[in-house]
Formats: structure tokens, C-alpha cells, sequence
């Protein structure tokens, strides 16, 4: 970490996903780790994730489909150009969703988080006797969604997020 720097996401792993794979001239990885070059040429782009998540919810139990949603408008100086979408939930998730909202709804990637592979979230807690937070653990649950895009070297920050508690109207 260098000093006052704001940490940010490199990558994300999605239980039992593949290994993402980078566009031709973006930074790449190999099966064995993390490859790190250093190169005094500026590349013509820089690859970042824009993470979504929702910051506040409670599954109630006894649902068969309980949905949560997150929403923000990206405001970025340039274009993203995303190739990789990473859903992550814990136990109860059965369904992430991303949208892309331009005076209608586009969607934009859909998975399974128990599977490999942002955005509405929906849970099953027909399983639960007691409600179910938002949290870390195993125990909790997450809604979130990552975009995992490249953009023109010239960004200054190729990352972003937005935690929300619903979805956005614009």
C-alpha cells in the first residue's frame, strides 16, 4: 500500500469459476499466479472492476424467491468495456442479475452464484427458521457484482463501486 492510496479491487474469484481472461494488450495471469511486468511504455489500456453491492438488507425466513437490488448511475470520464462479470452471494443466493438501465432495462449478464461466472439478487430462505443480514460471514449473506472491464490508459482511477440499498431511478 503506498501512502494514502485507497485500496482498491484487482480481481475477484467466484466459487468454482474459471480463470478470467484478460483482452489482447490488457495486463494478463497464468494458471500458476499473478505475472507482474514492469514496463516504462504506457499501454493503451488499463483493466479495473467496478463493484456493486448492496449495503443494507434482511432476507426474511421462509421465501422461495426474496429479491434485493442495487442500483447507481456510473460517472466515469470514459467508456468501459467490460468482458468478465463476477456474481457473488453466499448459501441462500440463487440468482444475480445485472442490469444496464439507458431509458430501459438491458441485461447484461446472468448466473447462478453457486455456480461459476452484476444487479438483483435473489434468495431462497425456505430453509431459514430466523431472518438472515447482510454480512461477511458464512452465515450472512452479500450481494454483489463485479465488472470487470478495460478502458483507455488515460483514466486515473480504472475502478469504481457503488453500495447501495436499492434500485436506483433516474
Amino acid at each position: 500500500m503506498c501512502k494514502n492510496s485507497h485500496p482498491v479491487i484487482l480481481f475477484a474469484q467466484a466459487k468454482n469459476a474459471p480463470p478470467t481472461i484478460l483482452p489482447k494488450d490488457a495486463e494478463d495471469e497464468d494458471h500458476s499466479g499473478l505475472k507482474i511486468y514492469v514496463t516504462h511504455k504506457k499501454q493503451p489500456y488499463v483493466a479495473g472492476v467496478f463493484f456493486l453491492a448492496s449495503a443494507s438488507f434482511t432476507i426474511p425466513q421462509g421465501h422461495s424467491s426474496f429479491p434485493v437490488d442495487v442500483g447507481c448511475r456510473f460517472s466515469k470520464e470514459k467508456s468501459i468495456f467490460p468482458f468478465a462479470y463476477k456474481p457473488h452471494a453466499h448459501g441462500l443466493g440463487r440468482d444475480i442479475t445485472g442490469y444496464q438501465y439507458n431509458g430501459s432495462y438491458h441485461e447484461i449478464d446472468k448466473g447462478h452464484p453457486q455456480w461459476p461466472q452484476l444487479g438483483r439478487c435473489t434468495y431462497d430462505s425456505t430453509s431459514m427458521d430466523c431472518p438472515v443480514n447482510v454480512g461477511s460471514t458464512g452465515n450472512d449473506e452479500m450481494c454483489n457484482f463485479y465488472i470487470v472491464f478495460y478502458t483507455d490508459s488515460s483514466v486515473q482511477e480504472p475502478y469504481g463501486e457503488c453500495l447501495g440499498t436499492a434500485r436506483a431511478e433516474f
